[in-house]
């Protein structure tokens, strides 16, 4: 009837508004976003899927670039560190606990060995074990190398400059992050209760405590990170061994947080004893060097990923690189210069 119809339009009009974000999502999640209609493209069938492929290739390319010769935006960055986030965000957990492990009250529970806080970890559970602390983790990297690579205009040496400038500013949420990740016997209940236990007990000082020895170590890693930046291979074998002899000092960071708190040993357990007793009896490595093979790995194969700061020669590469994939039909030549 016309009353139906109308009252069908009324509630299609009231109703359709609502439904249009789903099927937008649904539509995203449904259709290639980099698609093109292949019924536009010449040829057959292996020209339009080699069209397709070109597109995605195309997009890459063009993200790529952006990164490398625009502001970076904080999605991109993000992006192009996801997986030190997501799948590998227990590594950062790990070799935070190693470090720590002999600063604890429960020290021995760890073993003092790799195996054994990862044991620790994978028996904690997903969100409990490899994932605590990983939204600290990620607040203090967008606030300092994201914050340092958008204010260094593709400077290198900028970078650096600003990445310790930011570094000063979130310390305070390195050491929040440290407890979380050290706290084995789950003394805090959330990061307000660690902050608020903290600083009842060591004062608001203590939210800067290491940071002369952080500081002194992003000079090795800073120039470490020049390196992998400039495709400088001769430099890597200078810069490799002197981030080695300079990770004592992160290690000596991490405990200097936890000394003095409700997780870790006596303040009067100081850095000098620390690392008189845990280099005797030839106990030098697992003393000076807790977590340092995580450590080099995350380093050097998922390291901190800024575009935005390589060197000329480097970007040259990656977009090289990229368009090395693209796919070439004779008809589809000379359309590599579009990209």
């Amino acid at each position: 009837s016309t009353w139906g119809l109308i009252n069908f339009q009324v509630n299609m009009n009231t109703i359709a508004p609502l439904l249009r974000p789903v099927a937008k999502l649904w539509n995203d999640l449904t259709h290639d976003e980099h698609f093109q209609d292949l019924n536009l493209v010449k040829g057959g069938y292996h020209n339009k899927a080699t069209r397709a492929e070109f597109q995605k290739v195309n997009h890459e390319f063009k993200c790529l670039y952006r990164q490398m010769y625009e502001k970076p935006s904080l999605l991109d960055t993000l992006s192009s560190n996801v997986a030190r986030f997501t799948l590998l965000g227990f590594v950062e957990r790990w070799v935070t606990m190693r470090q720590a492990t002999q600063g604890l009250q429960l020290r021995n529970f760890l073993g003092n060995t790799n195996a054994g806080a990862l044991n620790v970890i994978a028996r904690e559970g997903l969100v409990l074990g490899a994932m605590r602390g990983n939204l600290l983790h990620l607040l203090h990297f967008t606030g300092v190398h994201y914050h340092a690579a958008y204010f260094a205009d593709q400077s290198f040496t900028k970078y650096i400059l600003y990445s310790n400038l930011f570094e000063l500013f979130f310390y305070p949420v390195d050491t929040l992050k440290t407890l979380m990740q050290a706290n084995v016997q789950k003394q805090y209940t959330s990061v307000f209760n660690c902050l608020l236990q903290t600083i009842q007990s060591r004062g608001l000082s203590h939210l800067y405590s290491g940071i002369t020895y952080k500081l002194a170590f992003n000079v090795a890693f800073g120039y470490n990170l020049w390196n992998l930046y400039s495709d400088n291979h001769t430099g890597l074998w200078l810069s490799f061994p002197l981030l080695v002899l300079a990770y004592p000092l992160l290690a000596a960071k991490t405990q200097l947080q936890v000394f003095g708190t409700q997780i870790g040993l006596p303040v009067e357990f100081s850095i000098n004893r620390f690392f008189n007793e845990t280099t005797a009896n030839g106990r030098f490595i697992k003393g000076l060097y807790p977590g340092l093979l995580p450590f080099l790995f995350m380093t050097y194969v998922f390291g901190i990923n800024l575009p935005g700061v390589y060197s000329e020669k480097k970007k040259k590469a990656e977009l090289d690189r990229v368009c090395e994939n693209i796919p070439i039909t004779h008809e589809q030549y000379n359309e590599r210069r579009w990209v």
